[in-house]
């Protein structure tokens, strides 16, 4: 029994590492992290904490409630065991029980990853002021990790599971189950469409993070030809507003700001009523500016960039000015979700035929 506990609970807290191994990876990736951003300086000016530092969090938090889920949901299955390696007779009501709990224990780790999941996206929005469309990115990657770390548990344990089933048949041959068997074509679409589901989710979001990239390049170099063409050195504070009026916006949204001072976000001055940067975009343009020729980045995950350049007025002063744009639109959000939508029916409705043929053409067991 104890060999059984050891087993379950490495493989558990193996499935947590190489999650939070493959989260600090590709969450980066598929988020659209700014470049330079993963320094850890960096990171601790803006949060506190590393990524490394919160995923490590992250997974020992995630142990411990796996820990404690296995000795809730394991009770009774250890309890057999010991009972059986201790050869105590055993009722067939619990050996009923314990063999409903084997074949519903994949459902229950499911359960507990999308519960955790809720818990997560709750606590991470109700804490941070984020846009709809990066509400939305989140939730996928999120799903996406924590779908692929519940099923890789429901396979790794399965075979524990089978072997604790075999010995409840030393007890009772045939017994009743209230668990209902499905057909086996569906069992085949229900264990195969997670992934393919999963695998179109990463690809959409590698997508529309290369077309974010894309859409933001193209705004960077467009207003970096315009402010390259300005000189300053004779210009008033006036004039300056002026030339920056007369720069056509490459999207309605795009708006310019002039920063007086660096380090005080109060003292940025916008175009537009709408207007905003964060300490982040602030405290990037300080570390990286110089890094990334201009090019400043919003909060991790968030579609929003600008070209910003220092430059000396007529008097003397020295500001930063720029333009602030969004490299993503609505229409592109739709396309990937529609995509996406669309890939994944189509997946469903192959995958449904294919198991249908696939149990057709299997022969039935000949009777003993």
């Amino acid at each position: 029994m104890k060999k059984f506990k050891f087993m379950i609970s490495f493989k558990i807290i193996l499935v947590d590492i190489f999650l939070v191994l493959g989260m600090s990876i590709f969450i980066p990736i598929l988020s659209g992290y700014p470049p330079l951003s993963e320094s850890s300086s960096f990171q601790i000016q803006i949060e506190g904490l590393t990524h490394t530092q919160q995923y490590i969090i992250f997974g020992i938090l995630g142990a411990a409630l796996h820990l404690s889920f296995i000795r809730i949901f394991f009770k009774d299955i250890f309890l057999f065991l010991k009972k059986y390696y201790e050869k105590e007779p055993m009722s067939k009501e619990f050996i009923i029980k314990v063999r409903e709990q084997c074949f519903s224990m994949n459902r229950k780790i499911i359960i507990l990853h999308l519960a955790v999941l809720v818990i997560l996206l709750m606590a991470l929005f109700t804490n941070v002021q984020i846009s709809m469309i990066l509400c939305i990115k989140f939730l996928l990657i999120y799903f996406s990790f924590m779908m692929t770390s519940g099923i890789i548990y429901t396979i790794l344990i399965r075979d524990n599971l089978n072997d604790v089933l075999r010995k409840t048949y030393d007890y009772y041959d045939e017994l009743p189950l209230k668990t209902k068997k499905t057909k086996f074509e569906r069992n085949l679409v229900c264990n195969l469409l997670p992934f393919f589901f999963i695998v179109t989710i990463i690809t959409c979001l590698l997508g529309y993070s290369k077309v974010c990239d894309k859409l933001g390049e193209s705004s960077y170099y467009y207003y970096k030809l315009y402010l390259s063409a300005i000189d300053y050195s004779n210009l008033t504070l006036e004039e300056l507003k002026n030339e920056l009026d007369a720069v056509p916006l490459k999207n309605s949204s795009d708006y310019y700001m002039i920063i007086h001072d660096k380090n005080d976000i109060n003292s940025v001055e916008f175009s537009s009523p709408k207007g905003s940067i964060t300490d982040f975009f602030l405290i990037y343009m300080n570390n990286f500016a110089d890094q990334t020729d201009g090019r400043v980045y919003e909060y991790f995950g968030v579609e929003e960039q600008g070209y910003m350049k220092n430059i000396t007025l007529a008097d003397g002063e020295n500001i930063t000015i720029g333009f602030k744009y969004s490299n993503t639109s609505v229409d592109t959000v739709i396309f990937f979700v529609t995509i996406g939508i669309v890939a994944t029916f189509a997946l469903f409705i192959v995958l449904t035929f294919w198991a249908k043929n696939t149990t057709k053409n299997t022969p039935k067991p000949k009777p003993y």
